[in-house]
């Protein structure tokens, strides 16, 4: 699996997974009201849609490796209080 398709898990209740190493894109609402605590991306993750992982429980920091894409919303209403960059291809991050 490359791209998580929209609202694939939309209120699922998942509170764990664990990405192939080859994602590229997850797309809008894939995980909107999941209840994660940790996700771990893998460095092929390029895009993030809109509400993908909002009101996704208790995520607290995101660390991503080559993220060149957040769009609107991808991590509103969580508890997140870090989110680490670790490239310099992505020009903003949207609330």
């Amino acid at each position: 699996m490359t791209f998580v398709p929209y609202r694939c898990f939309f209120a699922s209740g998942l509170t764990n997974i664990e990405f192939p190493n080859n994602l590229i894109g997850i797309d809008a609402e894939a995980f909107y009201l999941c209840n994660f605590t940790k996700i771990n991306f893998p460095s092929s993750l390029k895009t993030i849609g809109s509400g993908a992982f909002s009101y996704a429980g208790e995520l607290e920091t995101i660390d991503f490796k080559n993220i060149e894409k957040l769009s609107d919303y991808s991590f509103s209403n969580t508890k997140i209080q870090t989110l680490k960059i670790d490239n310099n291809k992505i020009a903003n991050v949207p609330y």
